[in-house]
């Protein structure tokens, strides 16, 4: 290293070339290059407490989850504060929903149904999320078996999507000020 120093000529001390020398290791990378992707001190963290240096971690995948209980607030007691209520609480209502309907015998030759998706978050794209081919699989194998693997049955199929309501329950709906223009005119969310 004082060889190159001197050829380019840009000589350094000794006490210089210690202290990059030390900086250099304390900023040693992975040959992953996760240092790129993620904070060198929450890194650091995570190696401690696997035992281990963090140029040695390869990937992570973290998920944090709020343990507090569930409260009241407002000023008038008026709010519930919980953390995953907004899932959680339009999931319940659909499941009472379907159960008391399934307690009153009628002569109406329906298909009532639930599907609680998954990964709202993250754009509803994964193999289990909203816009997965979930529901139009499901939809055609419960067709398929109510027409006992008769291949007519796409007509009956297509006709039941027209008739059908698709509702999406969601606690936190609403038309955002700064994007009204990608909500629909006739069908608004609004709070409340």
């Amino acid at each position: 290293m004082i060889v190159d120093s001197l050829i380019d000529g840009d000589a350094k001390k000794p006490e210089e070339q210690k202290k990059e020398e030390s900086k250099t290791e304390e900023t040693k990378e992975s040959v992953y290059g996760i240092e790129k992707k993620h904070l060198k001190t929450f890194l650091n963290l995570i190696a401690t407490h696997a035992g281990s240096l963090p140029e040695n971690v390869v990937d992570f995948e973290l998920s944090m989850y709020d343990t507090n209980p569930a409260t009241i607030i407002g000023l008038h007691k008026e709010f519930i504060s919980s953390p995953r209520i907004d899932n959680m609480m339009s999931s319940l209502c659909a499941t009472f929903a379907l159960s008391e309907r399934a307690e009153v015998v009628t002569d109406e030759k329906t298909i009532e149904m639930i599907i609680l998706y998954d990964h709202e978050e993250i754009g509803s794209e994964s193999a289990q999320g909203a816009a997965s081919a979930l529901t139009n699989d499901l939809l055609k194998r419960v067709f398929s078996k109510l027409y006992q693997g008769q291949a007519d049955y796409l007509e009956d199929y297509l006709v039941a999507l027209k008739h059908s309501l698709f509702v999406s329950a969601d606690m936190a709906h609403a038309q955002h000020p700064n994007y009204a223009g990608k909500h629909q005119s006739n069908h608004t969310p609004r709070m409340h």
